[in-house]
């Protein structure tokens, strides 16, 4: 095992030997300038949904950012095993773990598990989702909105 940072040079028909720890130094520098470049950015904590789901709480240093709100920007994010769906502002599982409807950035959204397709299920003016109704036996997912919106009424694929 020491050997392995040793040297050998040849030098007039003479062997010296010389302990270097080049090798072992650039692993460390590479390693501390990864860290230092991804800590003070990313921190990540996990919640597991159930279904192979779960919630991903990060957190992005935006101090930099001049035209930032604040220091410390919070985000979460909806993973289907290691997939990320998106960051969610309200989202459901379905009872099965098959489904999953999430609203991003005004766009209503539904995950189906089984072809693992993500699609726009937008019904025309933007509102936030207060409540996800799931009904699977009958394939539709009734939502309920805080504003002035008329619920909708969305056909889960079978």
């Amino acid at each position: 095992m020491a050997n392995a940072h040793r040297n050998t040079i040849c030098v007039s028909g003479d062997t010296h030997r010389r302990w270097t720890c080049e090798l072992p130094v650039r692993r460390w520098i590479r390693a501390f300038l990864l860290t230092a470049m991804v800590l003070p950015v990313l921190s990540c904590a996990s919640q597991d949904l159930g279904h192979g789901y779960r919630l991903v709480q990060r957190q992005q240093d935006t101090s930099s950012d001049p035209n930032g709100f604040e220091a410390v920007a919070h985000y979460a994010d909806l993973y289907y095993g290691l997939r990320k769906l998106g960051t969610p502002g309200q989202f459901s599982i379905s009872p099965s773990g098959r489904y999953a409807g999430f609203e991003e950035e005004g766009r209503l959204l539904l995950f189906d598990r089984q072809s693992r397709a993500i699609t726009d299920v937008t019904d025309g003016a933007f509102a936030i989702p207060r409540t996800f109704d799931w009904n699977e036996p009958a394939a539709f997912l009734e939502i309920d909105y805080y504003e002035d919106h008329a619920p909708s009424s969305i056909e889960l694929p079978r």
